[in-house]
C-alpha cells in the first residue's frame, strides 16, 4: 500500500479502504485509547480503532500504530510518528528522502513515537528540562501574542 508522508499529522492514519487493506494481510484492529481526532479542516473525526503496522522502508522494519479514521480521503497517510520511527529526512529541493542508516534498538526507537501514543501513565513528560523551559517560553510568547490587546496595529 503507498501512504501519503503528512508532515501535518501528529498520527498515521488510515481510511477505511486502508483498513481493509491491512485486515486481509492478517491485521486486526484493536481499540484505540482515542474517539476522535482534528483533522486538517479542523473537523473532529472519529476514530474506529488502531492497527500495530509492521513498515518496512529500505532494510528498516518498524510497528508503527495506524489510527482507523473511516472519512479520512486518503487511504493512508504517514504522520509525523511515522517520519520519527524511520529518522525521515525529506530533502524538497532534491525530491529525495532519506532514512536514517543507524539501526537503533527497539527501545531507542520507541523513544521516537508521539507522546500521545505511549501508554505509561507514569511518564508525566517526555521532554528534557531544556525542551520543557523552550516550550514555556514558546507559550507564553504564542498567549502573549494571540491577545488582541498586545497587537501592534496601527489605528486608522
Amino acid at each position: 500500500m503507498k501512504g501519503l508522508l503528512d508532515s501535518g499529522s501528529g498520527r498515521t492514519i488510515v481510511n477505511s479502504r486502508g483498513a481493509q487493506t491491512l485486515r486481509n494481510a492478517g491485521l486486526e484492529m484493536t481499540e484505540s485509547p482515542f474517539s476522535n481526532i482534528l483533522v486538517a479542516n479542523a473537523d473532529q473525526a472519529r476514530i474506529l480503532g488502531e492497527f500495530s503496522v509492521p513498515f518496512r522502508v529500505g532494510e528498516v522494519t518498524r510497528v508503527v500504530e495506524v489510527l482507523h479514521v473511516p472519512t479520512l480521503s486518503t487511504p493512508l497517510l504517514l504522520g509525523i510518528d511515522f517520519w520519527r520511527r524511520f529518522h525521515l529526512r525529506p530533502d524538497f529541493v532534491e525530491e529525495t528522502c532519506e532514512v536514517g542508516s543507524v539501526e537503533l534498538p527497539e527501545e531507542e526507537a520507541e523513544a521516537w513515537e508521539d507522546p500521545v501514543s505511549q501508554s505509561d501513565p507514569e511518564n508525566e513528560s517526555v521532554l528534557t528540562e531544556e525542551q520543557r523551559g523552550e516550550l514555556r517560553e514558546i507559550l507564553e510568547a504564542y498567549l502573549l501574542f494571540s491577545s488582541p490587546e498586545n497587537w501592534d496595529v496601527p489605528k486608522a
